[in-house]
């Protein structure tokens, strides 16, 4: 598998914190993602991206809250909310993902944006790993329906961009991001469904 490569103490934190208002007991959750307690009370320790991902999926799986990571950037007040779409761009993905995007909009009165990637990578991708860490970031992926060869290559396109995904949300977590990656099986506009209604379910 890809490396992730590096988170920080901060964002990690922020999930223990929520963890803990939930009444979860924490000890178990750094034992699966390989942390020990006095690492969180140092703020420059860099850690394997890794460690983030088992954090959160057994913070997601354990409290029954598929939305965990948002839930839990509630104890940061963010000026910007993110979705980062690795899904095909269609009428029909683009009108469900602003659906939720406008829904987050007018519950939450913060700035929203939406991008499919790769292709904003060389744009508001930029942005959001610079200046302040204001925003909350969605990042959705998917298996691929049908997926093509790079010619004279070993590998498809599927990969190249699933790598691309990977180094994204690796590069948002070794900042300090707040972000949460989905990813959704090759029936894309049935889980985005689910993953609309769920979203629904937390702004209440």
């Amino acid at each position: 598998m890809q490396s992730l490569g590096f988170t920080s103490v901060p964002p990690l934190l922020k999930y223990v914190r929520h963890a803990e208002q939930l009444g979860m007991a924490i000890e178990p959750a750094l034992a699966a993602a390989g942390l020990q307690a006095q690492q969180l009370s140092d703020n420059s320790l860099r850690l394997p991206g890794e460690t983030h991902e088992r954090l959160l999926d057994y913070f997601c799986e354990h409290s029954g809250d598929p939305l965990f990571g948002l839930n839990a950037a509630n104890f940061v007040l963010p000026n910007s909310w993110s979705v980062l779409g690795y899904i095909t761009m269609n009428d029909a993905n683009e009108k469900a993902l602003q659906k939720s995007r406008h829904a987050v909009r007018d519950k939450k009165k913060v700035a929203t944006v939406l991008g499919f990637g790769p292709r904003f990578l060389h744009s508001t991708g930029q942005a959001y790993k610079g200046g302040p860490n204001s925003g909350v970031f969605l990042q959705i992926t998917c298996d691929d329906a049908v997926d093509l060869p790079v010619p004279d290559q070993k590998y498809t396109f599927g990969v190249v961009k699933a790598a691309q995904a990977r180094g994204d949300f690796a590069v948002l977590a070794e900042r300090g991001r707040r972000a949460l990656r989905v990813h959704l099986s090759k029936n894309v506009g049935k889980d985005l469904a689910k993953l609309g209604s769920a979203l629904q379910q937390a702004l209440k």
